[in-house]
Parts: C-alpha cells; structure tokens; sequence
C-alpha cells in the first residue's frame, strides 16, 4: 500500500491540476493552449495548500507566464534540467530513479549531480526503499533568481524596442522637420554653396536648430540627401560656438565649431577621392564604397549580393579639391604661452583662388566647420590613440585688437590723461614706466614707444606704418630686455632668435608633409605670424637663407615664396626690433664701421629707421644708478607710475587713434628741415629719402601719442631728437 503522506501528495496534485486547468481557460485563448502551458503557467504560490504537508514555501518564487522563461532561465546542462524538473513539478517530491526515467537521462549521472549540489535538495521521506527529493530553500532561491534575472532581462529588451521605435519615429520626424526647414527657411544659392541661415532655421523649429548644433553630421547627411550639386554652409551661428583651439575636446566631435585662429601653414591643393563605383563581374552589380580621406587607403568592397568575393572592377570615381592647413590659436586669446595647433582640410569652393588668399600664412581668420576624429597609426597599424581635424565650411578675415569697447570709463579717463601730459610734457611722463628696471636710454625707449603707437602696415599702402629699430652694441647692456618688455604690453608680437630658431626660419619655409597628401605646405615663420612687432634676438647669428627674405620682408612688407609648385606672397604687418652683438664679444672702438664688426649686411641694415649702438663704457654715475635700480628690482622697490596691463591699452588705444594731418605748413617744415640736414655732414649714414620716411613716421607716431588731429612741430622736433642719437648723428643740424 502507499505510504499516507504520498496519498496526500497525490490528492494535492490531482487539486492543483484542475486549479491549473481553471486558471487556465480563464487567462489564455483556447488556440493558444498548448500541452507545454499547463507546466509554465502556473505560480510556485499556489502549489502548496495543504498545511499538513512537509513541502518546503516556495510562496517567493516569481509567476511566470509563458514557456520562453523555460528556455531563458535554464540551460541544457543536467543541473539546470532537473531543477526545471522540480520547476515544471512544482517541487514535488520524487526519487531520482522516477526522476530519471521522465527526464530520460542516466539515474547514475543524476545521483551524482544531486550529491555534487546536495545545499539545492533535501529528503522529505522515503519511497520503498528510496529516499523523496524536492528543492531545498537554497534551490527554491536559485530559481527564483533565475526567473527575476530572465524577467529583468525581458524588460530591458521591451524597454530597448520601445527607445528603438521611440527613435525611429523620432528619425522620421527629425527627417520631416529638417526638409521643412529647407522650404521654409529658402536658403539662398550663390554658386555651388547653399547658405542655411542658423537664425532662421532656430526661429523655424528649435528642434532642427538643436540638431546643428548636437548632430552636425547627422543634419548634412539629410540635407545632402535632398539636394545635389550643392555644398552646405551654415551661417549666423551662435557665440556659444566659438571656442579656442586649446580647448578643444572629444565633446566636440562631430559637431559643428567656430574657431578664431592664425593660419601657420598651407598645403597645395589637390584632388581627393570621395567615392568609388565598382562592378562586379558576376552580375554586374555597381557597388559605391565611400572613401576616407583620413585614412587613405582606398576601400573596395570585399562580397556581391550574388556571392562573388574580391576583384572588383573599378569603374567611376568621385573626386574633391582638397588642402590641408594649420591653425593656432591667437596669442591675445589664451594665457598658453605655447600656442595648441589644429590641422584643418578645405575642399570644394574654399579651394579657389579667392578663398586661398584668405589662408595664406600668418592671416588671422575665423573659421566655422565640423570637427572630426582622425585615426592614429603606427606601421601601417590603428592605434587606440586619435587626433583630430577641422572639415572648414566657412572663413573670414579678422584683425584682432584689443576690443577698446570694453574699456571702462577709467580706462578711457587715464588715457586720455596720460595723452594731455605727453602733449604738455613730451614723452617723460610714460619713459618711467616704460621697462622701468631698466636705468637711462631715453632715446631708445622713445623710438620704442613712438614705434608701438602706430597701426600695422597695410599692403594697399605703399608706405610702411611700422618701424624697424636694431640695437647692437656689447653684451649684457639691456638690449633684450628693452625688447622683451615690449613683447609683455604688445599683443601680436613675437619673439625670435636668430641663432635658434627652428627648421622654418624668421621668415618661410617650404616644407614636405605626409599628411598634405603627399605635397608641399608652406610654413611661415615669426616675422609673417608677428602681426604687431617681431623681436629678433640675436640677429648677428641670421641663417643666410633667411637674410634675403628678411631684407624684402622689411622694405616690401611681404615675404615671396616660390618652390615645390606654390606659388605665394605672405604679409609683413608688424615693424621689428632687431638685436645683435658684435661679432668679436665685445665693440671694439677702433674707428672700424658698424657692418666690419657685426654679421649683418649692408641692405639689411639700411632697412631700419633708427640704429642705435649701445656700448658698456665706465661712467662712475651711470653705473651708480644701474646698480641703484638693479637693487630696487630685487627688492621689489620698483614703482612705476603705469602698469604693464595699462600701457598695454594704452598703446592699443593709441594705435586705433585716426591719423593725424600733414598741414601745408607741417609740409613746409619737412622739406625746410630735410634740406637743412641734407647740407650738414655728420659722421653718421648718408641721409637720404630714408630718412625722410622714418621721420615722417615718427611724427605721426608723436602726435598719435598726443591724440592730436594734426602734427604739429613738436612732433617733428621730437623725432629729430631721438634720430639725432641714432645712426645718422644729427645733432648739429640747428646751428
């Protein structure tokens, strides 16, 4: 006979299967039943109703409703299979000799399972002479994990499906929008290029205006799929674009910037592929691959729809203008004393003669394009490193000053005071200021100063508006530090050494480039890119390559380049302070001429406004004061009456200040005081219509200084001063 408890079991099940059976035709559709539901939709919850049963509560065990979880939860391994036994079961006890007969699998090897993972079971009696198994609570808790885990899962890919139709119909709208915006919006055509105006697209649907903004890439590819034979540009962006070159970031990415920078270098242009239609020699299927121009390799399709795989008939190529060039950032918009570079690649229109000419080397421009990652490779390998390029879109040329509308009243009160006391008292009011660690030499940091009052040099003007200023004489006299203290409150200028400068020079170079697609690129050096003043230290140690650039950089205001197929001529803005030594170490006052006891030519140094030769002599007062102002700087005594960042608009200030008139009279005194000095022999350099520019340029500068409309005589009388101690010694020309 059975044991009672078993009877009991059995009453229970027979119990639970018409409940199963109810629950059954109540929740689910009678086409849908099938002989697997009656195992999987019941919940563990209802299988124990019987209090006076020894069956361990599997009231936590999560419901499941469907046979997926089944398959999802276990696996096909033997532990799995009879935990889904117990499962499909609801736990019921049973020997695994019985259990090993429904699941058709060796008695032996579930035996050994079952001791192997004996915490999952426990023996809740015997039948005859073998031992009733059931999931322990450890088992129970085991599915009931599983079950959550597949759950979870399940909902994570509901969850998924619905973000991916959520997406989809969001792509079309986005689609929908972005054409719209194009019919409403009718941006204009000039050319090839079609110029989506960002303003009327935002006042359209802020959405589409997000999307430029978040996605460029994404924007052009659905524009580019509406139009043909025409290249977007998108114009009126907002301010929040700009940003410098330096802060660039991974954030950035395909996204659309705007950047303001100084072009360093410049690549020939040539052609580049795009894309490549291929045929199949199968079925003669066209296969277009797009190509990367960032990674250079030509791509070819690897398989046909018809099966065929390689040999590829190439058939038609899509080919672009394209040049590569170089940015920096500009030195007045970051504290970086080491200006961050960006390369950059043009294409299309940007490539024509009219747009070239914006990028030739040492311009300043702001530029708007879509920043994209480039692939690092070593041998021929892909690194996990990358690096980026700038695809430019748009570009215009800036001129960047100190912005004087951001002056404060007391900005403006100071300088304007600071010009009323010039006016009354010459120059002494700002020669303390001006390096003010540095004792005597009133006459150069005169021309220093009226040379940092005038604008750039303009290449529609004939005349230079710069001067050229070259200090040589002993080492160790302050020459460089004059120079440096200039390169501190002038915005746009440069330092150089003519000795250690690197491969490019002072002036230009024409380098080769691998990543300018195999060409050449010309990279410019710091008299080009100093767009205020140039600072060449050490001139005596001038490359001679250098030096017959230099000498047309300094009277033609542009530096020529032709090599290697380019073909440009680049800007001089800025006038230079030149430094040298002598050759031997130290002046030798030996009645020998400046050009014997110094490696510069003679060209050259007839390029320069005012030569000033400083000699370490004895004078028991000079070097009293020299040593008194020596102290007072390590002391930290110094107490000039304008700071650096005040002379620095000061100065920026001055410059921008509107030419001053030559009167009839003021004409008449040029002529009468030039021809005056053209009779007076002096030891000096010959005096000649050179002499005449550069006293006519330091006039202006001196009435700039006073913020006066005209110049007046003053003006000149100051400027005779300070040549008077320069190379031409003219001291002598009232008597």
């Amino acid at each position: 006979m059975k044991d009672n408890s078993i009877k009991d079991r059995e009453n229970v099940t027979d119990e639970l299967d018409t409940k199963k059976e109810i629950i059954t035709r109540k929740y689910i559709p009678k086409d849908s039943v099938t002989d697997d539901t009656y195992d999987t939709l019941v919940t563990l919850d209802t299988l124990v109703t019987d209090k006076s049963l020894n069956v361990p509560s599997v009231s936590s065990v999560t419901s499941v409703t469907c046979n997926k979880v089944l398959r999802g939860a276990f696996q096909k391994t033997l532990f799995d299979l009879i935990l889904k036994h117990f499962y499909t079961t609801k736990n019921t006890p049973i020997t695994t000799y019985k259990m090993a007969e429904k699941m058709g699998e060796n008695n032996d090897s579930i035996r050994v399972v079952v001791n192997r993972k004996k915490e999952f079971f426990t023996d809740v009696g015997v039948k005859g002479r073998l031992l009733l198994l059931q999931l322990s609570e450890i088992g129970l808790n085991e599915i009931n994990q599983r079950i959550e885990n597949f759950e979870r899962k399940e909902r994570e890919k509901e969850e998924n499906r619905l973000n991916f139709l959520k997406r989809e119909n969001n792509e079309k709208t986005i689609i929908s929008d972005t054409k719209n915006s194009l019919r409403v919006t009718k941006p204009k055509k000039i050319g090839k290029n079609l110029l989506m105006d960002f303003e009327k697209v935002a006042e359209y649907n802020p959405k589409v205006a997000d999307l430029i903004l978040d996605n460029t890439t994404k924007f052009l590819e659905i524009v580019n799929n509406e139009i043909d034979d025409y290249y977007v540009k998108i114009v009126n962006l907002p301010k929040s674009l700009d940003i410098n070159i330096e802060d660039i970031r991974k954030d950035n990415l395909d996204k659309i910037i705007s950047v303001e920078g100084r072009v360093t270098s410049f690549g020939e242009v040539k052609p580049v592929i795009t894309e490549i239609d291929f045929e199949c020699p199968s079925c003669g299927t066209i296969i277009t691959i797009p190509q990367d121009y960032k990674i250079g390799d030509i791509k070819k399709p690897k398989f046909c729809s018809c099966g065929r795989r390689g040999s590829f008939k190439e058939i038609k190529q899509k080919k672009l203008n394209a040049s590569f060039i170089q940015l920096e950032d500009l030195q007045e918009k970051t504290d970086n004393p080491h200006s961050q570079r960006i390369k950059c690649v043009l294409f299309n229109d940007l490539c024509n003669k009219t747009n070239l000419i914006k990028f030739t080397p040492g311009n300043e421009v702001r530029c708007s394009g879509i920043l994209k990652a480039v692939p690092v490779f070593k041998n021929k390998i892909k690194t996990v490193f990358e690096t980026w390029i700038l695809e430019i879109m748009d570009v215009e040329l800036i001129e960047v000053e100190i912005d004087i509308d951001e002056f404060s009243k007391i900005d403006i009160n100071n300088i304007n005071k600071l010009s009323k006391n010039i006016d009354s008292k010459g120059l002494q009011p700002i020669l303390k200021s001006f390096a003010p660690e540095v004792y005597g030499y009133e006459e150069i940091k005169s021309a220093l100063i009226l040379q940092l009052a005038n604008r750039r040099n303009n290449r529609n003007k004939p005349v230079r508006n710069k001067s050229n200023i070259l200090l040589i004489g002993d080492p160790g006299v302050a020459k460089s530090i004059l120079g440096k203290f200039v390169l501190s409150i002038t915005p746009g200028s440069r330092l150089a050494v003519g000795g250690g400068s690197s491969a490019v020079g002072i002036t230009a170079s024409v380098i080769k480039e691998e990543d300018s697609l195999g060409g050449y690129r010309v990279e410019p050096g710091a008299m080009i890119l100093a767009k205020e003043i140039l600072i060449l230290d050490e001139m005596n140690n001038l490359s001679e390559e250098d030096k017959p650039k230099l000498q047309e950089g300094m009277s033609d205001q542009r530096i020529s380049i032709n090599k290697a197929n380019i073909h440009v001529q680049m800007n001089v803005t800025g006038g230079m302070i030149g430094i040298a030594n002598p050759i031997k170490g130290n002046f030798i006052d030996d009645g020998k001429d400046i050009i014997e006891q110094f490696n510069i030519s003679s060209p050259i140094l007839n390029r320069f406004d005012s030569i000033f030769v400083v000699k370490d002599y004895v004078d028991e007062t000079i070097d009293k004061g020299i040593a008194d102002r020596m102290i007072q700087r390590h002391r930290g005594n110094l107490r000039p009456d304008y700071n650096k960042d005040f002379l620095k608009k000061f100065f920026s200030y001055i410059r921008l200040y509107s030419e001053p008139k030559i009167t009839n009279e003021i004409q008449l005194k040029f002529k009468e005081e030039y021809s005056k000095i053209r009779k007076v022999k002096n030891n000096g350099v010959k005096i000649n219509p050179r002499f005449l520019e550069s006293f006519i340029r330091m006039s202006i500068s001196s009435a700039k200084l006073r913020q006066s409309k005209k110049i007046e005589e003053k003006d000149l009388r100051l400027a005779l001063k300070i040549l008077s101690n320069s190379q031409y010694q003219i001291q002598n020309n009232d008597k």
